[in-house]
């Protein structure tokens, strides 16, 4: 975990896993995966994500890139755009043999769905992000939240094991927006 002072950018790495989430402040969260698969998701603008996907070895990248509207346009850098709507409920932006995707819930409210984490962005509200442990590794579940006005935000650890159907959590650390 890292926070740089001079902009209030936020990083999280999953070594292990080779994903980062980068935070800028009131601009953009990053989340980049294995193969260079990245989601850009913008705070200020018309596209609220955007994927850049690279297609399989044959080593081509292609982007997809969704709009508050429920417009997508896919576009590979060589042929002519394809434009398709989307919906509450559909299921996109598939990788890695669909163990990867984003379920959307309203146009601008996602989740990605991952085999190392979730993240759901909630209408620009709230960004909130589970890590999964490790198998085996004892690791625990890591739950973060970051508000994308603000910058604040707060990372807790989460038990696995359940007391009276409630998840134990232990507050981490938390973090304030930049001060400028």
């Amino acid at each position: 975990w890292y926070q740089f002072a001079a902009d209030g950018t936020i990083i999280i790495d999953l070594v292990h896993a080779d994903i980062s989430f980068i935070y800028c402040f009131k601009r953009q969260l990053e989340v980049r995966r294995p193969s260079n698969n990245i989601t850009l998701i913008s705070f200020n603008r018309a596209d609220i994500r955007t994927e850049l996907m690279c297609h399989g070895g044959e080593g081509y990248y292609y982007a997809e890139l969704f709009d508050r509207s429920g417009t997508m346009v896919q576009r590979d850098f060589v042929g002519a755009d394809i434009v398709k709507k989307y919906k509450s409920g559909d299921t996109l932006s598939f990788r890695n043999c669909e163990a990867r995707c984003v379920s959307i819930t309203k146009f601008d409210d996602f989740e990605l769905i991952e085999p190392e984490f979730r993240m759901r962005y909630f209408e620009g509200t709230a960004i909130v992000g589970k890590l999964f442990g490790r198998k085996g590794m004892g690791e625990r579940t890591l739950r973060w939240q970051i508000d994308p006005q603000t910058g604040q935000g707060t990372m807790e650890a989460v038990e696995s094991m359940l007391v009276n159907g409630v998840a134990q959590k232990t507050h981490v650390f938390e973090w304030s927006g930049p001060s400028f």
